[in-house]
C-alpha cells in the first residue's frame, strides 16, 4: 500500500496466495481484499494496516470483494458458484447466495445498498435484494453463447446495471 503524498511504500498486504480484488470503504479507513486461497480479510488501513477480520467459507478462490455504500456489509463473489454476505466487523457470513451453477466473477451492490448484482460465466445475472433475507430476481442472459460481462456497474440513481 502507497501513500500517494509521499511515494513511499507504507505496508505490504499479504495473502496465502494472489490478492485478486480489493477495495476501500467509503470512508477510506477500511480495505477488502479477497484471493485465489479462498480467503478474504477486511484491513484497517486508518493508522497501523492490519487484519481486523478474515471472512472464512468459500469453497473455491474468491475473484471478487466489496463493501455496501455505507460500510455495514462486505460481498464476496467466489468460483465456488456462490456469493456471500458478511459482517466486516466480526467476519461472521449472514448469508450465502446460492443460484448459480458456474463461478461468480463479477458483484457489486446499488448504490442505495438495497440490491445486489451477481454476474456468471453461467451466462446470467442474478439481482438480490438485501433487505432482510434477500429474495433472488433471475435475469437470464439475451444471448446465451456470449459470456456475461466480466464487470459490473450500477449507475448512481439505481435504475441500471451493465
Amino acid at each position: 500500500m502507497y501513500d500517494l503524498n509521499t511515494s513511499r511504500c507504507r505496508s505490504t498486504i499479504y495473502h496465502g496466495e494472489d490478492v485478486l480484488d480489493m477495495a476501500f470503504d467509503n470512508t477510506g479507513k477500511r480495505l477488502v481484499t479477497c484471493g485465489s486461497d479462498g480467503i478474504c480479510k477486511v484491513w484497517n488501513v486508518d493508522s497501523n494496516i492490519s487484519p481486523t477480520a478474515t471472512l472464512l467459507g468459500h469453497e473455491a478462490e474468491i475473484s471478487q470483494a466489496c463493501f455496501s455504500p455505507g460500510g455495514g456489509m462486505v460481498l464476496t463473489g467466489s468460483n465456488d458458484c456462490t456469493a456471500r454476505l458478511w459482517n466486516p466487523e466480526t467476519g461472521d457470513c449472514w448469508q450465502v447466495l446460492n443460484g448459480h451453477i458456474d463461478e461468480i466473477f463479477s458483484c457489486g451492490f446499488t448504490y442505495d445498498g438495497n440490491t445486489i448484482v451477481t454476474a456468471s460465466k453461467d451466462n446470467t445475472c442474478h439481482l438480490w435484494k438485501t433487505q432482510r433475507r434477500p429474495e433472488e430476481e433471475k435475469v437470464e442472459s439475451v444471448n446465451n453463447k456470449k459470456n456475461v460481462s466480466a464487470s459490473l456497474c450500477c449507475e448512481c440513481k439505481g435504475t441500471m446495471s451493465v
